[in-house]
């Protein structure tokens, strides 16, 4: 199967406007799976780390471990939506969506361009939060400047952002190749756009 609509057959400049939305996004998000793996791995350590001190005789409980495991949680958490949104996990949603017939194109634009704002001022609120964090360190793992933690909140919704922008083009292009009836470039389109396994 083809990864990119051959050059010759870019349907309404596909290339030039989705692809450069949808390359470095998938990039960003297989980043995005790797932290969030890489999280889920270190919470599991730190919570049987946290359960071997105090099972183990003469052991005095580690007080890190419960501030390590919510800093994990956060990145892991964050990590995981954008990549989310991008697969469209949105089960009951789309099972909404199949009863609307004429209107479900104007009423997934109305949904895609809400999520869009919301991630937009989840960016700006992220950024205020990251501000107010940065610079205060840790309480017990006094190394760890929580600035570090918080960036993870508007890089999330920034790639979210990107996300529903995406979608957006990607929506109003297939609905054009559909009404203009050119079977064959939507086919490579849907081949473009295509919402693989990150």
């Amino acid at each position: 199967m083809k990864s990119e609509i051959p050059s010759s057959e870019a349907p309404l400049g596909v290339p030039t406007v989705l692809q450069l939305l949808n390359t470095p996004l998938r990039a960003a998000l297989r980043a995005c799976k790797w932290i969030a793996l890489i999280s889920t791995t270190l919470m599991c350590l730190v919570a049987t780390t946290q359960v071997l001190s105090r099972v183990i005789p003469g052991m005095d409980p580690f007080s890190w471990t419960e501030e390590a495991s919510i800093f994990l949680m956060v990145y892991m958490t964050f990590a995981v939506l954008p990549i989310a949104s991008y697969r469209n996990l949105h089960t009951i949603l789309d099972m909404f969506l199949e009863r609307m017939g004429a209107f479900k194109f104007p009423i997934q634009v109305f949904i895609n361009l809400c999520c869009l704002t919301t991630s937009v001022a989840g960016v700006y609120y992220g950024v205020i939060f990251y501000n107010a964090g940065a610079g205060t360190m840790a309480t017990t793992l006094t190394w760890i400047d929580r600035g570090w933690v918080y960036v993870s909140i508007p890089i999330s919704f920034f790639l979210m952002s990107w996300v529903y922008l995406h979608h957006l083009f990607a929506m109003f292009l297939r609905r054009n190749l559909d009404q203009n009836g050119q079977a064959a470039r939507l086919e490579n389109f849907d081949v473009a756009i295509h919402i693989e396994h990150i």
